[in-house]
């Protein structure tokens, strides 16, 4: 990608190499005058900046919906359910903090293996009993 400085410098193959490297050629760049070709350059590199430094917000990710679903089996699961999560992803519901004492999940209501994200998801959402 060119810089502002390079844009500014550039043969019109030069120019129109860089629009072509992007999908942006048309018929029309052969003969636009130089300024305009520059200018379309410019654009084109403020297009692909300005949306490469802007936050990617495609909507509920996999992760969202799994949290979705923990906390639902928790709040089904009673006011004394109790959710822990272990850092390496292991998630168990116990319908009780005694239940869960000693227990190696053979108590466990249900049981989910996790990634990262799902895991920070589950501790910010504040409804987890224990972090391990």
């Amino acid at each position: 990608m060119m810089t502002p400085a390079e844009i500014t410098t550039a043969t019109r193959d030069e120019l129109t190499d860089e629009l072509a490297a992007a999908g942006e050629y048309t018929q029309d760049c052969g003969d636009a005058l130089m300024h305009d070709l520059r200018e379309r350059v410019r654009e084109l590199i403020e297009r692909y900046t300005s949306a490469s430094t802007e936050p990617m917000d495609d909507g509920p990710t996999d992760s969202d919906a799994i949290v979705a679903e923990i906390l639902t089996a928790k709040q089904g699961a009673g006011e004394n359910a109790y959710l822990w999560i272990h850092d390496s992803g292991d998630v168990i519901l116990w319908p009780s903090e005694s239940a869960s004492a000693d227990d190696d999940g053979a108590n466990a209501i249900a049981r989910w293996q996790v990634d990262d994200q799902t895991v920070d998801l589950l501790i910010a959402s504040g409804q987890t009993d224990e972090t391990a």
